[in-house]
């Protein structure tokens, strides 16, 4: 699936576009087992190595986008 398909599907949801996390959502509080992939919401918290590492690189001015 190409990066434009995505985003028409997602579009066409309508006006809710977040439909489907939270049908995900309500899936996981009713007790079903369900693989959220839907908008990346981390479970865990971010470990203080990640955290360090991250403001180390923007100190060092690696402020702008990947290549």
């Amino acid at each position: 699936m190409k990066y434009t398909d995505a985003i028409e599907l997602f579009n066409a949801l309508g006006g809710d576009n977040c439909a489907v996390y939270k049908m995900a959502k309500q899936m996981v509080q009713d007790g079903k087992d369900v693989i959220e992939l839907a908008i990346g919401e981390p479970y865990v918290p971010t470990p203080d190595y990640l955290i360090d590492a991250a403001v180390e690189a923007l100190r060092s001015g690696r402020t702008g986008y990947a290549s």
